[in-house]
């Protein structure tokens, strides 16, 4: 058992142990109950900062929060419109990669599912959760909207799965702002999401990146995940039948270098399924016959993830022989960036679905209220929530089913 499963064992038992101490003071944010909630934790925390940055930036922060609406409504939109598209997707071309998964901290072989590793999970949801919370708490400062409250929370799907965090304005003053002032607080989370998403990609790309390869070169492919056929458990996929482990590093296929995925890819598309290799890794030599890609069969298959490896180049190792020790660490905050962007873009959208208590649910519930009336809004907003709530759940039901 390595640091990361032990790390997020640790975690929720911790979260575990934290709701039931606080059970007298939580609360339940029904969505779809029992199925799908958020258990709330109430606290002050944080609010002093928001009155602050409020108060300085207060015309900055309006100009952009305006910019805000009109993102908010085109993600909602194009993430419908993708929603529809991704069903069409699926049920016409099985084979096309799901476009819904459940992001997790932990390795599996379910279907529907994105394993991040704990840290670097653990350490983007609190950011995204953060900045996105802050983030509708200084703009609605920013309107002299009182915040009652701040505190923490746990998206739950049966069980407390996701910690989040939470800012609530005031019921009774915020619905008596006009339409605009209400549409900005409920956008500013995702909108917060989408910049950090840009500002993760652009230090990445302007900044590690270019750090990484200076000092860097490519020494082969790690083997992250050895693929089990869930299907059909009496035929293993190529790898797993030929004994091959996680942690080993591919060196070379039939005698030529392996020294990158580009390397890889270019070779593999040469193969078919069926055909001998010999594939070198820095553990062992493995004769493999390739299986057939589950998803195109007339491609050549090993069941596998992988993962580029690399060390310090040789010359700089001498001259700088600290760097060794850098090295991964710069290559851990590349992985860190690389999840901090694709997770804020995945959760800030998802956040502007039209569904019940999310943010594009009430910024929806908002605009159908105002322009066809309270009892008609009401109507249309519940049905396409409900069909929405419908479509994903179908979604990940033809993931988990591939």
């Amino acid at each position: 058992m390595n640091i990361e499963t032990i790390a997020t064992f640790a975690f929720f038992i911790g979260m575990a142990a934290f709701l039931y101490s606080r059970r007298k003071k939580i609360a339940i944010q029904k969505i779809f109950y029992p199925v799908l909630y958020f258990v709330m934790y109430r606290t002050k925390i944080g609010l002093k900062l928001m009155d602050k940055y409020a108060k300085k930036f207060r015309k900055t922060i309006k100009v952009l929060s305006f910019i805000g609406i009109i993102v908010g409504f085109a993600g909602m939109l194009l993430l419908t419109f993708e929603l529809g598209r991704s069903l069409y997707t699926s049920l016409a071309q099985p084979e096309a990669p799901s476009p819904v998964a459940l992001v997790l901290p932990f390795e599996t072989q379910a279907e529907g599912v994105v394993s991040v590793p704990f840290f670097h999970w653990i350490i983007s949801i609190f950011i995204i959760a953060v900045v996105h919370e802050y983030a509708h708490g200084v703009v609605a400062r920013a309107y002299d909207i009182k915040i009652k409250s701040s505190g923490f929370a746990f998206l739950s799907i049966l069980i407390p799965i996701i910690p989040a965090a939470f800012v609530e304005p005031d019921e009774k003053i915020m619905p008596k702002r006009p339409k605009k002032q209400q549409l900005s607080v409920l956008a500013a989370g995702a909108f917060a999401n989408i910049l950090l998403a840009i500002v993760s990609v652009l230090v990445l790309v302007f900044a590690v990146i270019p750090i990484a390869d200076s000092l860097a070169i490519e020494n082969g492919i790690e083997i992250t995940k050895v693929v089990r056929n869930r299907h059909d458990k009496a035929n293993p996929f190529p790898a797993e039948l030929a004994g091959v482990r996680p942690g080993e590093t591919i060196k070379s296929i039939d005698n030529e270098a392996m020294l990158s995925a580009l390397n890889f890819t270019a070779y593999m598309s040469k193969r078919k399924p069926g055909e001998l290799i010999l594939m070198e890794t820095d553990k062992g030599v493995y004769n493999i016959k390739l299986g057939s890609n589950p998803k195109n069969e007339s491609r050549p298959y090993i069941g596998v993830s992988l993962a580029q490896s690399f060390d310090v180049k040789p010359d700089i190792k001498q001259r700088f022989g600290f760097l060794v020790i850098i090295l991964p660490i710069l290559l851990w905050f590349v992985e860190l960036l690389r999840w901090l962007f694709l997770l804020n873009i995945g959760i800030g959208l998802f956040n502007l679905v039209p569904i019940g208590p999310i943010d594009g649910g009430r910024m929806s519930h908002l605009v159908l209220t105002s322009y066809l009336g309270k009892k008609n809004g009401e109507k249309w907003w519940k049905y396409i929530s409900f069909a929405l709530l419908a479509l994903i759940i179908l979604l990940f039901i033809i993931a988990m089913t591939k």
